[in-house]
């Protein structure tokens, strides 16, 4: 979502600052929960969630991916299902106390959602190969939604913590239709890989981030 959050904060006249650390997502897990392998993750967290605080922005706009089949091998013992909700509201809650508005981008749809990624199972978990030998039947690389779609921890957290400074945003019915999700929409391809979108996608996606940015900043 950066390409469309960087169109819009230039569109806006906004500042936007960017934290990113490939596969951390933006929460408060305990350090103690990491293998040592990832423990650099809790560092970031911590250290990133302080500077925020320390810089009282007008927004914080996160998305996270929040697939468990991704963390195996992460942390000491196995996640469960309450426990990312625990580690995204901790997080939350700290912006939340220290008046810092958090809008959360539910994750979209993907192959790894729905844990479907190996593409020997799943010829559509990869879509680059998948057009490549479809190039004139798209539906093959198309899914029912309910096989990508998943249950967003950070925003149940987001529910839990149920306070009107920290919010959500749903921008799936923008990329799947009701019942599929496809392999391509108005001859731009979707899916990057099986957990992004390809940049092209994501700025179509502007006109509605910017509706969800721009009340989230003027409280209406």
């Amino acid at each position: 979502m950066l390409e469309a959050l960087s169109a819009v904060a230039e569109a806006e006249h906004w500042h936007l600052i960017t934290y990113y650390a490939t596969g951390c997502p933006f929460a408060a897990w305990p350090r103690r929960m990491f293998t040592s392998q990832f423990a650099r993750c809790a560092d970031w967290e911590q250290e990133v969630l302080s500077r925020i605080v320390r810089m009282k922005p007008t927004l914080v706009v996160t998305s996270n991916l929040g697939y468990r089949s991704r963390f195996k091998g992460w942390f000491t013992t196995d996640i469960g299902g309450f426990q990312p909700v625990d580690a995204y509201a901790a997080a939350y809650a700290t912006l939340r106390d220290a008046g810092i508005k958090t809008l959360v981008i539910n994750d979209a749809p993907a192959p790894a959602g729905g844990d479907k990624s190996d593409p020997a199972k799943y010829p559509n978990a990869d879509p680059i190969r998948c057009l490549e030998a479809h190039p004139t039947d798209y539906a093959a690389c198309s899914a029912p939604r309910s096989d990508w779609e998943y249950r967003d921890p950070a925003v149940d957290s987001v529910k839990r913590i149920a306070s009107p400074k920290v919010t959500s945003v749903d921008l799936n019915d923008h990329i799947c239709g009701p019942d599929t999700c496809d392999a391509v929409v108005g001859g731009v391809r979707v899916r990057q890989d099986d957990s992004h979108l390809t940049g092209t996608c994501v700025h179509t996606l502007m006109p509605y981030l910017r509706l969800a940015l721009v009340a989230s900043v003027t409280g209406r």
